[in-house]
């Protein structure tokens, strides 16, 4: 089921993602609007400042900057934590310890998207009260 007066987005920290996410913000200025931005910690340096900007600037602050909790017992999937440009991982922390639970991310094992950035993503929404479809992939 899908909440008509919420809209998540998921900001790449790219220069199209924000212009789409300008776009969206404007085009839709009675929504109840959440950013979302997974940082993997292996993002360049640049492209944090560009997403820090970017927040600043053009979102109205309202960016929420988020990082996997990869939880090493069996049968535990990744949680997340909200972090800002100032204490977000830069040394690939979340991507390395998804790697060490889950193996090398590859096209046998192509889950870096989903246990690094949507799952932590999904759960952060559905903490905030967005309804998220059941759609499963």
């Amino acid at each position: 089921m899908w909440d008509r007066d919420k809209i998540c987005i998921s900001f790449s920290g790219g220069r199209t993602s924000a212009v789409m996410t300008k776009r969206i913000l404007e085009e839709f200025p009675d929504k109840e609007v959440i950013i979302t931005f997974a940082n993997t910690g292996l993002e360049h340096e640049d492209t944090l400042r560009f997403v820090d900007a970017c927040d600043r600037e053009l979102f109205g602050g309202n960016v929420v900057w988020l990082e996997a909790v990869v939880h090493p017992e069996h049968g535990k999937g990744n949680t997340f934590k909200v972090v800002d440009y100032a204490t977000a991982a830069r040394g690939g922390e979340p991507y390395r310890q998804s790697v060490a639970k889950y193996g090398l991310f590859n096209p046998t094992n192509p889950s870096c998207t989903d246990r690094v950035k949507i799952l932590p993503m999904r759960k952060y929404l559905k903490e905030q009260g967005f309804l998220l479809s059941k759609h499963k992939r």
